[in-house]
């Protein structure tokens, strides 16, 4: 259910998106609208195997060039709309968080975890919640051009970056495409 409520809310931020695509996503502006929502579906994926996979279906049935436009999704991140509506949500989640926290946190982590717990702030919470969100969307990205990619190069300095919290999409990625191009 969680992970129901979770994709569509990930369409709503999405779908609101659309609604003011900012003029610096010049790549995904050149394509045609239905697919730049399945693009912008495939960035904001929160889904099960069967989705993913109609979502993979999807991309390379659209037969356009979408390595750009996933190259500027991973250097732009989220939009600006994009990243204001998931974190409204998130200080939304955190005062939920909290309440819950107050009533049944001793009896669901014991005394100490549940003090622990609710001495979170809110401002660290949020920023974590974040920088979660923007990793996932570079992820995201990365994923993107492993199913539609075809060049390597690029992705071999994120591929060897010990500090890039996008390391492993990037090598499934740079594996993904030499598969696909040995076929």
């Amino acid at each position: 259910m969680r992970s129901l409520l979770w994709t569509v809310m990930l369409l709503m931020i999405a779908t609101g998106a659309w609604a003011q695509v900012p003029s610096d996503r010049m790549e995904l502006l050149k394509l045609p609208v239905d697919a730049q929502s399945v693009v912008t579906t495939w960035l904001h994926q929160d889904c099960g195997v069967d989705e993913l996979h109609g979502l993979q279906d999807r991309l390379q049935q659209l037969s356009l060039p979408l390595e750009p436009v996933f190259w500027e999704a991973y250097r732009l991140g989220p939009t600006e709309v994009e990243r204001k509506t998931f974190l409204e949500e998130t200080r939304h989640r955190y005062q939920e968080r909290q309440s819950h926290l107050e009533k049944f946190g001793e009896r669901l982590f014991g005394s100490e975890e549940a003090t622990q717990l609710q001495s979170t702030s809110e401002e660290q919470y949020v920023q974590r919640r974040v920088d979660d969100y923007v990793n996932r969307y570079r992820t995201a990205a990365l994923a993107g051009l492993g199913v539609v990619g075809t060049k390597t190069s690029p992705l071999e300095p994120i591929a060897g970056d010990d500090q890039n919290p996008a390391q492993e999409a990037a090598k499934e990625a740079l594996q993904s495409i030499e598969r696909r191009m040995r076929h």
